[in-house]
């Protein structure tokens, strides 16, 4: 959000990917690819045990960036929960949305994101001029950004039904980290998440 448009304004659209989902398996494919060429990608294991998912959404952060107009800490930031809510809501039913919310008490304030798992998505910061000094090693301190606090997902079907909501609490601020530990923890889904960032 930009600086001018805070409080009264409209949400910002949805960010679109298209559906190209494949029934193949043992193999990468995109299922969700859009004009500009980013997309999700997934394999499976032979047996199906385990799953692999990725996402390439350089030009989707760029341009939620540039719409927001947000510092490079909190670009980053927004950047990884934009990417990290398309891996969630990924492969699951049509009409089901996964909204996640970070609760921190770091400069970046409040971080939300809503994805649809038909690839649409779109998120906020409260702070777009969040942006702490560099980390020692010179990286941009997203830890730092977010703070400690609390991590909430919603998720919920198009049409009401009970939305099944968790909460954790935030343990690194480097929401790959978090979000990780929020579906080990909530989810019980073994899961590795990295960030390109």
């Amino acid at each position: 959000m930009t600086a001018g448009a805070r409080s009264g304004a409209a949400p910002p659209p949805m960010l679109p990917f298209k559906a190209a989902a494949s029934r193949r398996r043992r193999r990468a494919f995109p299922l969700f690819a859009s004009l500009r060429s980013d997309e999700v990608l997934r394999t499976l294991s032979e047996a199906s045990e385990i799953s692999v998912l990725a996402v390439d959404g350089t030009r989707l952060v760029s341009e939620a960036t540039k719409r927001h107009g947000t510092a490079p800490t909190a670009s980053a930031a927004l950047g990884r929960a934009l990417l990290g809510g398309l891996l969630m809501s990924a492969f699951k039913g049509e009409g089901e949305a996964t909204q996640i919310t970070f609760k921190g008490t770091g400069p970046l304030g409040g971080l939300q994101v809503v994805a649809e798992a038909t690839g649409a998505v779109k998120g906020r910061v409260d702070n777009p001029s969040a942006d702490p000094r560099l980390r020692n090693d010179g990286k941009l301190d997203v830890g730092t950004a977010v703070g400690g606090g609390v991590l909430a997902i919603v998720r919920s079907r198009e049409g009401g039904g009970e939305a099944y909501t968790g909460l954790t609490q935030i343990v690194s601020g480097e929401i790959a980290d978090d979000l990780a530990h929020y579906l080990a923890t909530s989810e019980q889904v073994r899961t590795r998440g990295e960030s390109g960032s």
